[in-house]
């Protein structure tokens, strides 16, 4: 990132996530020159429009550095532009529960409601997206995967773009949303500062989340949680997602904005946020031992403009934590294969 300008493309800018993303990476940049480029389907191109003019009197306010812009999906000269000097490629475009679609699966048009049918819905999505990226990118973005399901769609943006040589460490899933409701579970549970505490969660961005207990420190000291502190925490942990639908009747959408910006601040203030600790999904080749290969998860990981690395694996983890992470990783190969056609429509060959 040595240009005048770093790039970041989010790609569905015209949902809420895609909006919140933005307007929050807007408040984070600081003196750091940034553009940002919306895109999104042509039937927003009307609401583009307003948010780019509204992303960047928000920048305005708080007198950050950045430029908007913004393109429809079907505008090749627009999508050209924005991915070939793009340094990071956020993708919030995904659909939401609740909508009904044909899943070309021969059962006809569907309510969407499980994990399993959203990962179904998405993954054209994420494959058509992957197949710009490998077309127009120069410069092999990071790229954040936020849309649901999460890890499934980094995986599969990990199988299309690696098959050109892609850098699998720039691709990633954002599960550091469940790092931030595992610290507000832990503040909670024991009346702590957020700031005072390092809580560390490893798994996938569902059931098979994985509160890493026996790593909590606070104030920089260890803190051993009861067997009931630790069923309520992750308990509120993997359920914080629908207790927000069931509290706000929507899921979340300004918590992954928040979260993303978070990632985007410490790529670009990488002296101030170095040591700093994110749950990202990321593709593993062992690092963790043998058993946690061949598969892509949440881990403890650190961030810089080359990509997402796990941490060391700590020497102290409870055999039931890496039981429980085993699980998850399984159960992310199992995901994965759902959508592994559309894969090898884009590229991938068949294993």
């Amino acid at each position: 990132m040595t240009k005048e300008r770093t790039n970041i493309v989010v790609w569905g800018g015209a949902g809420q996530v895609g909006l919140n993303t933005a307007e929050k990476i807007a408040y984070v940049v600081g003196s750091m020159p940034v553009r940002i480029t919306l895109v999104d389907i042509p039937q927003a191109a009307q609401r583009l429009e307003g948010l780019d003019q509204k992303i960047w009197e928000c920048a305005a306010a708080v007198g950050t550095n950045l430029q908007v812009s913004h393109t429809t999906t079907e505008d090749t000269t627009g999508i050209r532009a924005s991915l070939e000097e793009a340094d990071m490629v956020i993708n919030a475009a995904g659909y939401p529960r609740g909508i009904t679609l044909d899943l070309k699966d021969g059962k006809g048009p569907v309510e969407i409601k499980t994990r399993e049918q959203i990962n179904q819905a998405n993954a054209s999505i994420t494959g058509a997206l992957a197949s710009h990226i490998r077309s127009y990118a120069r410069n092999q973005p990071l790229v954040i995967q936020v849309a649901n399901q999460a890890d499934t769609q980094a995986r599969l943006l990990y199988g299309i773009l690696t098959k050109s040589g892609y850098d699998g460490k720039r691709i990633m899933s954002m599960n550091y949303l469940d790092q931030a409701r595992l610290r507000v579970a832990i503040a909670h549970e024991l009346n702590a500062s957020i700031p005072s505490m390092h809580a560390l969660l490893g798994g996938t961005h569902d059931d098979f989340m994985v509160p890493l207990h026996s790593q909590l420190r606070v104030d920089g000291k260890y803190v051993e949680l009861s067997a009931e502190q630790k069923e309520r925490i992750t308990k509120k942990t993997i359920e914080g997602g629908a207790w927000m639908l069931d509290k706000m009747g929507k899921t979340s959408e300004a918590e992954p904005g928040a979260c993303v910006a978070a990632l985007v601040r410490a790529v670009l203030h990488p002296n101030r946020y170095a040591d700093q600790v994110f749950s990202l999904g990321v593709y593993l080749h062992g690092e963790w031992g043998p058993e946690f290969k061949d598969g892509l998860m949440g881990l403890p990981c650190t961030l810089s403009r080359d990509g997402a690395v796990p941490i060391v694996r700590p020497k102290n983890l409870d055999q039931r934590e890496v039981d429980a992470l085993l699980k998850a990783i399984v159960h992310s190969r199992e995901m994965y294969d759902a959508v592994r056609p559309l894969a090898e429509k884009y590229g991938v060959q068949k294993k």
